[in-house]
């Protein structure tokens, strides 16, 4: 978690990474695909799964911070998450995760039974 709070924790704004994973669960590469404010996040989601099969990644990890402090899932989080875990399922790619951390706390919504 440390690692993740370095990378999106800095900002005043809500970020997205997404840990890209090969076949057998183990790290590629991560990269930031989406910025936004205070309260929400634009992802080209699109963009994300066309650097997923190019970079021939089996799963992914998505990870966002919630500057407010609480890291509870929104009802976006929760419909954007389903939506990229179809998508996902149709490519091939699975939605390992989503997880959401703040300075304090993390929440993940794999765990949580929110997809």
């Amino acid at each position: 978690m440390t690692y993740l709070r370095t990378c999106l924790c800095r900002s005043s704004g809500e970020s997205l990474l997404v840990v890209f994973c090969d076949n057998e669960g183990k790290y590629l590469i991560d990269e930031k695909m989406g910025w936004g404010s205070a309260h929400n996040i634009r992802l080209d989601m699109a963009h994300l799964f066309r650097r997923a099969l190019a970079l021939d990644a089996a799963s992914l990890v998505l990870a966002h911070n919630h500057p407010s402090g609480n890291c509870q899932p929104s009802e976006d989080d929760i419909v954007a998450t389903r939506k990229l875990a179809e998508v996902g399922h149709v490519l091939g790619v699975e939605v390992v995760d989503h997880l959401i951390v703040t300075r304090d706390k993390a929440y993940s919504m794999r765990a949580g039974g929110k997809f």
